[in-house]
């Protein structure tokens, strides 16, 4: 059996928030590429092939073929190409040449000149003391593009460091299509009542839901002597409960997304989190000595927060497999089905692009004509 190598399991990907899929088309989708295109933008997530990777110059370049076909394919939007090159371009080799030949022909500045920063690295490996600049952002737009930086964390278990750019985005002319989605929202938020400070809502429900009180007391009698109570009346009445109930829930009742909250996560974590941000930022201070007690304790407090955070995330699998097991032998299908909607959720899932896009329009417009299709077809 051939074991994957390190390269063979690496993959690409982008993260896009939900306020901006109705902008968002994805453009192409391979292991070591993906481009979408968000407004007048076109995004471009690329990991070239390290050192040591089999015929690495021709996977290279043909790389650097299809991100060439990608800009000329959308010529009229600005482009970002980000990711690991695993080269450095300041030093001069074949692929250092080709990639900064690629970047002159066709226009593009890289960000970490546009924007200088004290930390030149974005790869540090502590325990091989390696160091290097391989990680880049890459733009054609030099006026749209306002920041960069390359973010040294307290605590970060990678080796490399995350870089970051803020860019300008035109969402004016799909204002339209914008709205045609912006209810739609498949996170659900939950009020947690079990993390809640339930005195200070119970005391506040109080002071609201008096008025109510009083105003039936006052009809009290009136209910008594036979009188009646309008539909008007009761109406009135239930919305002002409903109002005092949802008011002092938005205020002492925090909503958090599903998981927000991990059960798993105690005292001891916080502490020793704590520990590993204080002697980080020591270490940092110091200059990031590479021998001495500032070193020691540095490496020390981030192994064990590493440690011991590993050891508790596998209690979430464990307690939750074990409470399923538990359900099952009880032959409870409640309590199994309870516990799996609290760790899973219900059936919420909705399709939000169809053929990579999720503009209502251009989605009503493939249906109509996959539909008409089918019935010339018959």
């Amino acid at each position: 059996m051939q074991v994957p190598s390190i390269e063979d399991l690496m993959a690409v990907a982008i993260l896009i928030k939900k306020q901006l899929m109705p902008f968002t088309v994805n453009v192409f989708t391979a292991d070591r590429m993906i481009a979408v295109k968000i407004a007048d933008w076109l995004l471009i997530n690329v990991y070239m092939p390290c050192s040591g990777t089999d015929n690495r110059q021709l996977l290279y370049a043909d790389l650097l073929v299809e991100v060439r076909a990608l800009i000329l394919s959308y010529g009229d939007c600005k482009i970002m190409i980000g990711g690991d090159l695993n080269v450095n371009l300041d030093c001069r080799n074949y692929l250092c040449d080709k990639v900064n030949d690629f970047l002159r022909n066709n226009n593009l500045v890289r960000c970490d000149t546009l924007f200088p920063v004290a930390n030149q690295f974005t790869y540090v490996n502590e325990s091989l003391n390696s160091m290097s600049c391989i990680g880049y952002f890459v733009t054609s737009d030099q006026s749209s593009t306002i920041a960069f930086n390359i973010l040294d964390l307290d605590v970060n278990f990678s080796d490399h460091l995350p870089i970051m750019v803020v860019l300008v985005c035109n969402l004016l002319n799909n204002a339209t299509e914008g709205k045609s989605q912006a209810s739609f929202d498949p996170c659900v938020i939950n009020y947690r009542w079990d993390h809640a400070n339930l005195d200070l809502y119970y005391q506040h429900t109080l002071v609201l839901l008096q008025s109510v009180l009083d105003d039936l007391k006052l009809h009290e009698n009136y209910y008594l002597g036979g009188g009646e109570f309008t539909i008007e009346l009761l109406d009135k009445w239930y919305n002002e409960v409903i109002s005092a109930l949802q008011t002092s829930a938005d205020l002492f009742i925090p909503k958090r997304k599903r998981n927000f909250f991990k059960f798993w996560w105690n005292a001891e974590l916080d502490e020793l989190k704590e520990n590993a941000i204080k002697s980080c930022r020591a270490w940092r201070e110091a200059v990031k000595p590479r021998y001495g007690r500032l070193n020691v304790n540095y490496r020390k407090d981030k192994l064990l927060y590493k440690k011991r955070l590993k050891e508790e995330q596998g209690r979430e699998t464990s307690v939750f497999t074990n409470d399923l097991r538990e359900a099952l032998l009880r032959k409870s299908g409640t309590d199994f089905w309870k516990v799996w909607k609290s760790r899973f959720g219900g059936n919420t899932s909705r399709v939000i692009q169809v053929n990579g896009t999720s503009n209502c329009s251009e989605i009503a417009n493939i249906f109509a004509k996959s539909f008409e299709k089918n019935m010339h077809a018959v």
